[in-house]
C-alpha cells in the first residue's frame, strides 16, 4: 500500500500543476456524451478518444459480441489521445454535467515512465477535475 499513498500525492501534484496551465483544448461535453453512452450500451471494454484538430474520433468494441462503434465528433483544435473504460468516462461526464465546456490539459509530469499518457478534464467552472490515467504499481 506504500505505492498507493505515493500515487495519490503524485495525482494531487499533477492536478495542482495542470490547473494553472493553459488547456490543451476544449470542447462541449454535450458533443461527446452521447457517443460515450452508446459505448456503455454495447458493453465496450474500453474507449479510445483521439482528437486530431478538426475532429474527435471515439472508437471502441466488445470482443465477446463483436460489436464495434466508431464515431467522429466535430472539434475545435483538440489534439490528444487517451483510452479509458466507458463506464468511468460516463461517470466523469455525469459529475461534470452535460452542459458547458470541458478543458483538456496535458499531463504535467510526462517524465514519469510508470504512468501511461494521460489527460486532465475540468469544467470551465473548475468544479471538478479528473485525471484520465490508469495507474500502474510496480
Amino acid at each position: 500500500f506504500n505505492g498507493v499513498e505515493q500515487s495519490v500525492e503524485h495525482c494531487h501534484s499533477i492536478i495542482a500543476t495542470a490547473a494553472k496551465q493553459t488547456p490543451l483544448a476544449s470542447f462541449e461535453v454535450a458533443r461527446i456524451a452521447p457517443a460515450i453512452a452508446r459505448a456503455v450500451l454495447i458493453g465496450a471494454s474500453n474507449v479510445e478518444i483521439q482528437g486530431s484538430g478538426e475532429k474527435i474520433t471515439l472508437s471502441c468494441n466488445n470482443h465477446q459480441t463483436g460489436a464495434v462503434l466508431e464515431e467522429v465528433i466535430p472539434a475545435d483544435g483538440s489534439k490528444f489521445k487517451t483510452a479509458m473504460s466507458p463506464k468511468l468516462l460516463h461517470g466523469i461526464l455525469d459529475i461534470i454535467g452535460y452542459s458547458g465546456t470541458v478543458e483538456v490539459s496535458p499531463q504535467s509530469h510526462p517524465e514519469k515512465l510508470d504512468w501511461y499518457p494521460s489527460l486532465l478534464l475540468k469544467s470551465t467552472e473548475k468544479k471538478f477535475m479528473c485525471l484520465l490515467a490508469p495507474v500502474t504499481f510496480k
